[in-house]
């Protein structure tokens, strides 16, 4: 173990060469004792360093490297490595070191150093895609909150929370917005940790409304295939140039086989609105 001794002289005698003892020969001998000493083992424990991108799991290493004057084999020594990071940023690889009960600490002189685990920012991107739809006009708003995005990059236990908006209830198209888009875990804010990519919005449209009618050659004639539909016909403005509804629906009515001429001077585009849905009618 560490620590000094005196290395003494206890006997001595002198032997010539051909072996023959002569110690009587010498009458003033001094004895000079010297010293035995073992000094502590400089050894450095060091932790290992690491990195990834961010994936949701915890960044661990549990390599230590021994080095200096090393451990001598048989003692025993026991690293337990605590060190541990998650989020994106960088922490200390945390340890602690036990040695075997039967070893002298004093034999070692030890120095830790803890390594370094950093994770980075996850690169792969995430497009996102705002959902379209479409339908027939019917005098209701049309709307899809729904989207799309890249598969098997969110973490398990993360959420991606996207606001898409938009509104149409008109003949026409309006942009599906993505107004807003994060990631949460467990009620905070890491869309940082994130790469995002494309975001597209979609198409909302509203369609003219079918309707099964026929419209004959000529001023615009009209030949309605269905029964009892009350007519307002618009122009392309939007004006309303004709409406057959009356205090007694009966008598504009229109059953199957009845036809109609569109009350219009001119060639144009016209919007025929049957029980709420309306078809465009082009007049040659």
């Amino acid at each position: 173990n560490v620590g000094t001794v005196n290395n003494r002289i206890v006997s001595y005698r002198f032997v010539n060469a051909e072996g023959y003892e002569v110690t009587a020969n010498y009458d003033r001998i001094i004895c000079v004792d010297g010293e035995l000493r073992i000094t502590a083992r400089q050894v450095t424990f060091t932790s290992a360093s690491d990195t990834k991108e961010y994936d949701g799991k915890p960044l661990t290493n549990a390599d230590v490297e021994i080095s200096g004057d090393g451990v001598v084999d048989y003692d025993k020594i026991t690293f337990h490595v605590t060190g541990s990071q998650m989020d994106v940023g960088y922490s200390e690889n945390a340890f602690t070191y036990e040695f075997a009960p039967d070893v002298d600490l004093n034999n070692y002189a030890v120095e830790t150093v803890f390594g370094e685990l950093e994770v980075t920012r996850n690169t792969t991107p995430i497009d996102i895609k705002a959902s379209s739809a479409e339908k027939y006009y019917d005098e209701k708003s049309l709307e899809n909150p729904k989207y799309t995005y890249t598969k098997g990059v969110i973490a398990e236990g993360d959420t991606l929370v996207v606001v898409v908006e938009g509104s149409i209830t008109e003949v026409g198209t309006v942009e599906n917005v993505v107004t807003d888009y994060h990631v949460m875990r467990d009620g905070v804010d890491i869309t940082d940790f994130y790469t995002f990519g494309d975001i597209e919005n979609g198409v909302l449209e509203i369609l003219y409304a079918e309707f099964p009618f026929i419209i004959y050659g000529g001023e615009g004639v009209i030949v309605f295939e269905d029964v009892d539909q009350p007519v307002r016909v618009f122009d392309s403005l939007g004006r309303s140039v004709f409406s057959d509804e009356a205090d007694d629906p009966t008598d504009s009515s229109f059953r199957v086989g009845d036809y109609f001429e569109l009350p219009v001077p001119s060639q144009g585009v016209y919007h025929v609105r049957v029980l709420g849905r309306t078809i465009k009618v082009v007049v040659r």
